[in-house]
C-alpha cells in the first residue's frame, strides 16, 4: 500500500507496484548482495532499464522506499509530494538483512526517482534514478 507524505499533492507515479512482476521481461535488483537497498550511499546511483522490466528493492527495517516526483525533489531530498512504496515493515523479503521486498514494473518511459526517507539516509546518498527506455 502506498502512503503519500503529509500535505502532499496528488502525484502521477511512473511505476505500478501491483503490476504483474511475473510477466516482466527481466528483473533488475537495486544494489548488490548482501546490502542491496540498505547500502548508503547507493551503488550504483542510476539504472537504465527497458520498459517491461521489473525493479526489485530488498531492504532492512531500518529503511523505507519512496518515489519522488522530480530530479529537484531527489537532489533536495524533498518528500513533500512523494509516495511511499514500501514501509520499514513492508515484508515479503527474507532474512535479517532484507526482510522487506518491493517489486514493481515501470508503466511508462521516462525517469523515476527513488530514495529512503529515514533520518539522513537520502542526504547521505541512499537515492537512485531509474531511466526507463524503449527496449
Amino acid at each position: 500500500m502506498r502512503r503519500r507524505a503529509a500535505g502532499a499533492r496528488r502525484v502521477v507515479p511512473r511505476v505500478d507496484v501491483a503490476a504483474a512482476v511475473a510477466g516482466a521481461t527481466t528483473t533488475v535488483e537495486v544494489g548488490s548482495a548482501p546490502r542491496y537497498w540498505n547500502a548508503i550511499p547507493s551503488a550504483p546511483t542510476s539504472y537504465t532499464i527497458g520498459l517491461g522490466s521489473a525493479l526489485e528493492f530488498k531492504y532492512s527495517p531500518d529503511h523505507n522506499l519512496w518515489l519522488l516526483p522530480s530530479a529537484a525533489a531527489l537532489q533536495g531530498c524533498d518528500f513533500t509530494s512523494a509516495d511511499e512504496l514500501g514501509s520499514q515493515s513492508h515484508g515479503g523479503g527474507s532474512g535479517p538483512i532484507t526482510p522487506n521486498l518491493v517489486s514493481m514494473v515501470p508503466t511508462q518511459l521516462g525517469t523515476a526517482y527513488f530514495a529512503c526517507q529515514k533520518g539522513s539516509h537520502c542526504f547521505d546518498g541512499q537515492r537512485i534514478t531509474v531511466e526507463v527506455v524503449d527496449p
